[in-house]
């Protein structure tokens, strides 16, 4: 109790100091940072609520995603996110890696590992039905020019004793070619080849 008590508190004043997230990375709850782009989010963190809060996320919005016969529902969680600026047609994307302490396919303490954009869309990546060490990516175009705000999640349910974990990395958003760009970048291959075609017969 008097850990979980500290791990609030350390999270709240996080709250305090880091509320605005376009200065970087943000975590909250037990990251480990494994280097080169490499993070490992554990299910064992601080209170759903504060995670919430610190993300901007709407309360009970963690809950509303939690798939468990067991009435507490999300209990605790860690998580990683950021403001990033994007342009429309920029790809935010990650690569990620999931596995569990938890039994498998369980719908009492059923953890799992979720993404959110802009702080309401949701996407659910793995959770104990997915089995151990699948690995996966989350891809995303930007149909609009401004800021992303995004989260990655684990999250504990129905206990806070075994716990579930997500591996990120190639955490990136990159621009790619306008179709009229590609379209021109071909007609002028077509037209280069040709080229060489006529002259190597002439």
């Amino acid at each position: 109790m008097k850990n979980k008590l500290l791990k609030n508190l350390v999270a709240s004043i996080a709250l305090m100091l880091c509320g605005v997230a376009n200065a970087g990375l943000i975590t909250i709850g037990s990251v480990t940072d494994n280097g080169g782009g490499s993070y490992t989010i554990s299910s064992n963190g601080v209170d759903d609520a504060l995670i919430e809060a610190l993300f901007g996320l709407s309360s009970g919005l963690i809950d509303g995603l939690a798939v468990t016969t067991d009435p507490d529902l999300a209990t605790e969680g860690s998580g990683l996110g950021d403001n990033v600026n994007i342009s429309t047609g920029e790809i935010f994307s990650f690569d990620w890696l999931w596995t569990s302490s938890e039994v498998s396919g369980t719908t009492t303490f059923n953890d799992f590992a979720f993404v959110v954009l802009n702080y309401e869309n949701t996407t659910v990546l793995a959770d104990t039905f997915t089995p151990d060490n699948t690995v996966g990516s989350f891809s995303w175009e930007s149909d609009y020019t401004g800021v992303l705000s995004y989260g990655i999640f684990s999250v504990d349910v129905g206990d806070t004793l075994v716990d579930s974990f997500l591996t990120v990395s190639n955490l990136s958003h990159t621009s790619i070619p306008e179709p009229s760009m590609l379209a021109v970048f071909a007609l002028m291959m077509m037209a280069l080849v040709s080229r060489n075609v006529k002259i190597r017969f002439r």
